[in-house]
């Protein structure tokens, strides 16, 4: 395939693969969608709309049997100990491979046109950034990236592990024993997996929506269109330097799962959503060569997590360094400070501080009080708050367009009795 004469172009958003011998039955909408043990990935190339409608040229991991390539590349998702199969294909005219990042997990350069299969056991339960590690990081950047999400062996289709970890440290246990069970935590525990007797969310993609009950995947990363058009513009077989790539390397563009601005805010694949007492957990991933510093409103979040290394401190916090894989292996300082490229956060869902009135009166009726349920036309409620980067460059596209980032929206459907608050469908 010559790159200058076949393109396909895609929009964005999230889709998921379950993998792995070690099934998980019901993650998916349908038996044919359920985990099987070797699925195919291939190294292709597509054009990708920016928010200002601007289309750039990428590379993806495409999965087998899909309509059209997908951007970002699909999520996988297997549990610990599942022995899986990953067929990988180059379609590409250039050498690329596959890692895990963090990992002994890859595949050796694959040529070409050729094609190589990587087998492997899932490791521990947690959340990996899958990427092609040559030339880095340009290919990496250039597209060639996703999610991999693990989650603990004791996930059973009707059943529920109450953490995330295989196994947690003390203090993670503890916070999710509380939940629910705790003044300082009313409402519900988390679960892993939307339950069998829980309506599926209309709102999500159904290859994904079990899947992201009480949890949301961000998946973050920038994008340099004049360096993706000088790779396109490459010979086969030529290799753009990668020095020269991360010194020339200017974001214009800043992505959440694959979108920014107005359509990542309303993207019900990012948005937080829930009513009060709804712990939800957030996979944050960074592909990218930039460096965030992601701000969550409302309610502080609990750190959970870094590069997979679960916290034996649990800070409460409102902003966290979300750093690069680059720095994932400078061996300074700690963690905690440096940041890592994958966090785990719990966002507790409690009632926010910052409404005046009596705290003991249901927000739903503080609501009208204190706040205009419409204001210009636009609705005030339910309630919702931003999460965006303090690094403010990400919060804007093209040179200047502001809030047309890396931003999306936590929102408050209602009180803890699952009354909605005025406005909430």
């Amino acid at each position: 395939m010559n790159r200058r004469d076949f393109i396909r172009y895609n929009m964005c958003g999230l889709t998921a693969l379950a993998v792995g011998s070690v099934g998980i039955p019901g993650l998916f909408a349908s038996q044919a969608e359920a985990a099987a043990r070797t699925i195919n990935l291939s190294f292709e190339e597509v054009v990708v709309e920016m928010v200002d409608t601007t289309r750039v040229y990428h590379w993806v991991f495409k999965s087998g049997g899909a309509i059209s390539h997908g951007f970002p590349s699909p999520v996988l998702v297997a549990r610990t100990g599942a022995d899986i199969t990953i067929n990988l294909t180059n379609n590409l005219d250039e050498a690329h491979a596959f890692q895990l990042a963090g990992t002994d997990i890859r595949t050796d350069s694959i040529p070409p046109g050729a094609s190589t299969v990587l087998n492997f056991v899932a490791p521990a339960a947690g959340t990996y950034l899958y990427i092609d590690p040559l030339n880095a990081p340009v290919n990496r950047v250039m597209g060639l990236y996703g999610a991999f999400i693990v989650l603990p062996p004791g996930v059973r289709e009707n059943t529920a592990v109450n953490t995330p970890y295989t196994p947690p440290t003390f203090k993670v246990q503890q916070l999710f024993n509380d939940l629910g069970n705790t003044p300082q935590f009313p409402g519900e525990p988390w679960v892993p997996l939307r339950p069998e007797d829980v309506s599926p969310n209309p709102d999500l993609p159904l290859a994904i929506e079990r899947l992201l009950f009480r949890t949301r995947i961000w998946l973050f990363s920038q994008v340099d269109p004049d360096l993706n058009l000088q790779v396109r513009g490459l010979g086969p077989g030529q290799i753009f330097d990668a020095g020269a790539f991360r010194s020339a390397f200017e974001p214009e563009y800043f992505l959440l799962n694959g979108k920014a601005g107005f359509f990542a805010a309303h993207d019900h694949v990012s948005a937080v959503e829930g009513f009060i007492g709804e712990p939800h957990l957030i996979r944050l991933l960074n592909a990218g060569l930039a460096t965030h510093s992601n701000h969550l409103h409302a309610n502080h979040y609990y750190l959970l997590a870094i590069n997979n290394v679960v916290q034996n401190s649990v800070a409460s916090i409102d902003s966290m360094t979300l750093g690069t894989v680059e720095n994932d292996a400078v061996g300074r300082g700690s963690l905690f400070f440096r940041g890592g490229s994958t966090q785990d956060w719990l966002i507790p869902f409690l009632r926010p501080p910052d409404i005046p009135g009596d705290p003991n009166t249901p927000l739903r009726d503080l609501i009208p009080e204190e706040l205009a349920t419409v204001l210009g036309n636009v609705l005030q409620s339910p309630l919702k708050y931003p999460m965006h980067d303090h690094m403010e460059q990400s919060q804007t596209a093209a040179g200047g367009n502001y809030p047309q980032g890396a931003i999306t929206d936590i929102m408050f459907l209602g009180d803890i009795d699952k009354v909605p608050f005025p406005g909430s469908v």
